[in-house]
């Protein structure tokens, strides 16, 4: 049984499209995750600059695609635990008010 919302009929394909980055949810996705990924590097402690350039964006395909911010240098670990950027950066982009999303 598909349910009617404006032009889209949602049934398991459109979903699956959807969880699959399709209709421009890649782009929502993407976006979405690009300002964390700024923020991120905004809040960035900066000693040798290694942490900060190592901030980037990932992109995978599990069950759903997903876009993840991620810190690969090597004292990123011990980065994240003492300044916490990464959660910081996401949590103020959760927190946003007035999203439209």
């Amino acid at each position: 049984m598909a349910t009617r919302v404006g032009r889209v009929s949602l049934n398991r394909g459109t979903i699956r499209d959807l969880l699959n980055g399709g209709m421009g949810m890649d782009e929502v996705l993407r976006e979405d995750a690009q300002k964390v990924l700024s923020r991120a590097r905004g809040l960035a402690p900066v000693d040798t600059g290694e942490y900060r350039g190592s901030i980037r964006l990932e992109v995978d395909q599990t069950d759903r695609m997903v876009v993840r911010v991620v810190a690969t240098d090597r004292k990123s670990n011990v980065i994240e635990h003492e300044h916490a950027v990464l959660a910081k950066a996401l949590g103020a982009s959760a927190g946003e008010k007035g999203r439209t999303r």
